[in-house]
């Protein structure tokens, strides 16, 4: 990564933060002043997000050395994932209960979850940080399933 994109991506998340916070700003005190400080505000915030979060990933510097980066085998992993949607098919014609199913179909679909975001996502090979933030939703998710589970109960 070289420097200009980190101007252009820091003036980006910048010109758009802005936007956002003028908004907001002129929102709260319906007046000129309001809209400044918020386009201010949410300009300093948006540029410091980038700031504070860029880093070269290994990756890129590997790339930049000539190396070859990570190789993955997408046909391997589309072909889990038609097995998979396979078995999903299958299971929903079980003659099994109907709590029994949905068990089953929910941790095929979080495994299929799993192999998409590890790999189609490129989760696999980035940091920590990225991980925790494509993992905030799901909390959400877990309980839309819980409350979907034992609505009836």
């Amino acid at each position: 990564m070289n420097d200009t994109t980190l101007r252009n991506t820091v003036l980006g998340f910048a010109v758009v933060a802005a936007a956002f916070g003028a908004t907001d700003g002129d929102l709260i005190a319906e007046t000129v002043a309001g809209g400044l400080a918020g386009a201010l505000f949410g300009g300093l915030v948006g540029a410091g997000a980038v700031l504070l979060a860029w880093r070269q990933r290994p990756q890129d510097a590997a790339a930049e050395r000539g190396e070859p980066a990570h190789r993955v085998n997408y046909m391997g992993v589309w072909l889990a994932l038609f097995v998979m949607t396979a078995v999903e098919v299958g299971v929903a014609f079980l003659a099994l209960s109907k709590i029994a199913i949905i068990i089953a179909l929910l941790l095929l679909a979080v495994w299929k979850a799993l192999l998409v975001a590890l790999y189609y996502m490129h989760l696999k090979f980035e940091p920590r940080r990225m991980w925790a933030l494509a993992a905030t939703p799901l909390p959400l998710a877990l309980i839309l399933i819980f409350a979907v589970l034992f609505e009836g109960w």
